[in-house]
């Protein structure tokens, strides 16, 4: 009976929970409200167990406590001191199972390869198991993380969960762009549960791909984490309080239903609230804090000069002095667009500068925050937006309609009924091929003048909404570290950029050293059209040049402005 206990004391969870449910090769073991552990053959006894508390004559006695008495003054959160190290993960795989682990589906591989017949797809296929096979074989962290680094960058492996306590670790392959069945390296194994290790310890990020409960969790990890922050920053019987207090209160139970662990959540957003107090001018008091998500982008506009398509606020932060005037005559956005004869949404800062001013007097004094919560702040999105990019980035209307007609042919249509899994996924490789190819033409040209470098240069900074007056927070779930970055912080890279392609992306890239690069992507949906998503890669662009950009880029390194 000893050694059954202890079996499954080691198998629990570090520092279970009330309500904390984990499976053993006894059955299910939960914490139920009380505190204490019991073990069921079925999951939904287990379930109902830890919703309960024991009763009074179980409870050990307890010192009753006097009530501690409110304090008169309301203290400001404590701030965290996050060391940058992985709060918890999953423990190291005996190398002998990694290896016998992946050995029983290498022949299902080795199948699936030889059934491919899309040559850049077999060639893609052929490059991932190899670097698997160099996985299960390799000595060391340092050389395994370098494995799934290039694997994760190069968004060839997906994972099911970045929570360390779930019942499974699973890492799928991409099927669009290797071919592989996406569950082919097993169901948890010791060689997946690894992989899970490496890219959890060292901070890597990988696309997400789990259950729709799980994608939720997601979702609401960045609500949670806004409408946090805005209730923290908001005084208590300001205008917005009561209707923030409520927001929040619902994302809180939303995200403590799905799984969340709200205490860290709450600790990151307390770090993030105190950073952005520091911005505010010496002397100013904090009057107001609001969302921005919900308000809609006509609102946007017209409330606080906000375009959307530029301008990445999730939160304001309203603050006195200066104090703010009602009375000031702020033009509608309509007649804005009237007096520049041009749409809202195509206007830049600088068409939006001087109608700023006039909301800030209006306002009093402001803080436009943009939230970001990752698990690896070095792989940041940075702007989703349409598949239109020849006018809004490349200064060519003309590739607009080129662009679109690409997501438009019938040959690519992934979501037309009737077709097989493995035929959707064709037409989804074939669309994303063809569009990046065709925006790498044009900005492969692009890079070989100085003009086309001014416009790559532009293009970056659309992306970064550079010269919106917005500061980016960035907390890392994984450390808990929060990060907060002042508004030119992304948009004064080092000069030239280089274009690489790599197969179905585009990566542009800083030359000096190739550290930091913006990755473009064709995002597909389920339903609904195709996105553009692009990726702000920190210390990960370091990417292999062709020729073709190698002397250029030598020659554009006397230009000392753009």
């Amino acid at each position: 009976m000893l050694n059954f206990k202890v079996y499954l004391e080691e198998e629990a969870p570090k520092n279970p929970k009330p309500g904390d449910i984990w499976q053993t090769k006894g059955g299910f073991r939960g914490v139920n409200q009380s505190g204490n552990r019991q073990t069921f053959q079925d999951k939904e006894k287990t379930k109902a167990y830890v919703a309960t508390k024991d009763t009074p004559k179980d409870e050990p006695k307890k010192d009753k406590k006097e009530p501690e008495t409110e304090p008169t003054s309301k203290k400001e959160p404590k701030v965290s001191k996050p060391t940058g190290e992985v709060r918890e993960s999953v423990p190291k795989q005996n190398p002998k199972n990694v290896k016998a682990g992946y050995d029983k589906v290498k022949p299902s591989i080795d199948n699936q390869i030889s059934k491919i017949d899309d040559a850049k797809t077999k060639e893609t296929a052929e490059d991932v198991q190899r670097r698997v096979d160099q996985f299960v074989n390799a000595e060391t962290d340092e050389e395994k993380e370098e494995i799934v680094r290039y694997l994760a960058d190069n968004n060839l492996i997906q994972t099911n969960t970045e929570d360390p306590k779930a019942s499974a670790h699973k890492i799928y392959f991409d099927t669009v762009l290797t071919g592989l069945d996406r569950k082919t390296l097993g169901n948890g194994n010791a060689t997946t549960r690894e992989m899970w290790r490496i890219l959890h310890e060292k901070q890597i990020s990988i696309p997400f791909r789990g259950s729709a409960a799980d994608r939720a969790l997601a979702d609401m990890s960045g609500k949670h984490n806004e409408s946090g922050m805005v209730l923290l920053l908001c005084p208590e019987g300001s205008p917005s309080y009561e209707e923030n207090r409520k927001i929040h209160e619902g994302n809180k139970e939303k995200y403590s239903g799905l799984g969340g662990n709200e205490r860290e959540a709450n600790q990151r957003n307390i770090d993030m609230a105190n950073e952005i107090k520091k911005t505010v001018p010496e002397g100013a008091k904090i009057s107001d804090a609001r969302n921005t998500g919900g308000i809609g982008g006509e609102q946007l506009a017209e409330l606080y000069n906000i375009n959307d398509k530029i301008d990445a606020t999730d939160l304001i932060v309203f603050y006195q002095p200066p104090n703010p005037d009602p009375s000031v005559k702020v033009p509608s956005a309509k007649e804005l667009e009237k007096k520049l004869g041009k749409k809202f949404k195509e206007m830049t800062p600088e068409d939006l500068a001087e109608r700023d001013e006039l909301v800030k007097k209006r306002y009093g004094g402001m803080r436009k925050v943009s939230a970001k919560t990752y698990s690896d702040p070095t792989n940041i999105t940075v702007k989703n937006s349409g598949v239109r990019a020849g006018s809004e980035y490349l200064n060519d209307p003309d590739m607009d309609e080129k662009l679109v007609s690409i997501t438009k042919n019938p040959e690519y249509n992934y979501q037309e009924e009737g077709i097989s899994k493995e035929e959707s996924n064709e037409r989804k490789k074939a669309m994303k091929r063809d569009y990046m190819a065709t925006m790498e033409d044009k900005m492969v040209d692009m890079a070989k003048t100085d003009e086309g470098q001014k416009q790559l240069l532009d293009m970056w900074r659309k992306a970064h909404g550079c010269g919106s007056g917005v500061y980016t927070s960035v907390s890392n779930k994984k450390t808990g570290e929060s990060v907060l970055h002042d508004p030119d912080f992304y948009c004064n890279p080092k000069m030239p950029f280089t274009v690489n392609k790599n197969d179905t992306s585009i990566t542009i890239s800083l030359d000096d050293n190739g550290e930091d690069a913006l990755q473009l992507d064709l995002k597909t949906e389920a339903t609904g059209p195709p996105k553009l998503l692009m990726r702000h890669l920190v210390g990960k662009g370091k990417k292999k040049k062709t020729e073709q950009y190698e002397s250029f880029a030598s020659a554009y390194r006397r230009v000392k402005s753009v």
